[in-house]
């Protein structure tokens, strides 16, 4: 019987205690069955200056063409599918290494509203490619003096950029503007952390000193759900995780992200995703 975390995690690079790792991609070429789904431990930055290839990301496949930024977030489930000849760069990094920048990796990379695939305007390209290089640069350099700080500089206007580009290519919510942002903040950190023993809206407003009521409308008035939904929905994103690359049964699954009752589970399973959870993994097998 599988276990109850049975994706494995990668992390940064094992044999690299840095809380970063930049690189360049050469020529690549990636047949389907080279690299197994897993985790990320860390955020992802994927630049494709020419080729193509796809990359599949908690079950979605992207198309991966030139002058495509791919953004893989923390816990995400990835598997490069394939690549032909692609060439660009790809940047990992931990949350720790741009603790100053909280605000912005939220906006890029928040489970709810990530933007997976960003195109770089062609009058861009050659900007946001001479970013990288310098990135690169610095990072290949051995220890001295600031090292860090310019890679976090560089990084830190790297996405700026990629923010500015993903406003041009779908509508902005300027409600994150608002001050009440660092509560929202603080609930995503909240809720990576308890949602599969938390279900209950009233646990995560005390914890941000909001009644379940002011905290429902805060969330909705930033991202246009209420935190019942969004508690709801960061489970059902765990369970077809489980049910897409595990063999976890229903039961399991129900178990592990808190649910007593496995009905229950597969009732608010069914009616979020029109289907009940053994037929989303059939379904899902048949692709």
């Amino acid at each position: 019987m599988a276990s109850a975390s049975p994706i494995d995690y990668i992390n940064i690079e094992e044999d690299r205690p840095s809380s970063i790792l930049v690189d360049e991609i050469i020529d690549e070429f990636v047949a389907i069955t080279d690299y197994p789904s897993h985790r990320h431990n860390f955020q992802e930055l994927i630049w494709i200056k020419s080729g193509y290839g796809t990359h599949i990301i908690d079950g979605v496949r992207y198309s991966l063409t030139p002058l495509d930024l791919a953004l893989v977030g923390r816990g995400q489930v990835h598997k490069m599918e394939e690549a032909f000849g692609t060439n660009g760069y790809y940047i990992r990094f931990t949350d720790d290494f741009l603790k100053e920048e909280t605000q912005i990796l939220t906006r890029l990379f928040d489970p709810g509203t990530i933007n997976n695939t960003i195109s770089v305007p062609e009058s861009e390209a050659q900007d946001f490619e001479q970013l990288l290089k310098l990135l690169v640069s610095e990072y290949l350099k051995e220890a001295s003096f600031g090292k860090f700080t310019v890679l976090r500089h560089f990084l830190t206007a790297l996405l700026v950029k990629a923010e500015r580009y993903s406003r041009l290519t779908k509508a902005h919510n300027t409600q994150f503007e608002m001050a009440n942002y660092q509560i929202y903040r603080q609930f995503t950190v909240l809720l990576e952390e308890h949602f599969r023993i938390q279900h209950d809206v009233g646990f995560y407003a005390k914890e941000v000193n909001l009644t379940p009521a002011q905290f429902s409308k805060l969330l909705h008035q930033i991202v246009g759900k209420t935190a019942k939904r969004l508690i709801l929905e960061r489970n059902l994103l765990e369970a077809k995780r489980y049910l897409q690359f595990t063999e976890m049964s229903v039961k399991e699954i129900a178990t592990t992200l808190g649910y007593a009752d496995p009905y229950h589970f597969s009732k608010l399973f069914k009616k979020a995703e029109q289907l009940a959870p053994q037929s989303y993994r059939q379904q899902w097998l048949k692709k």
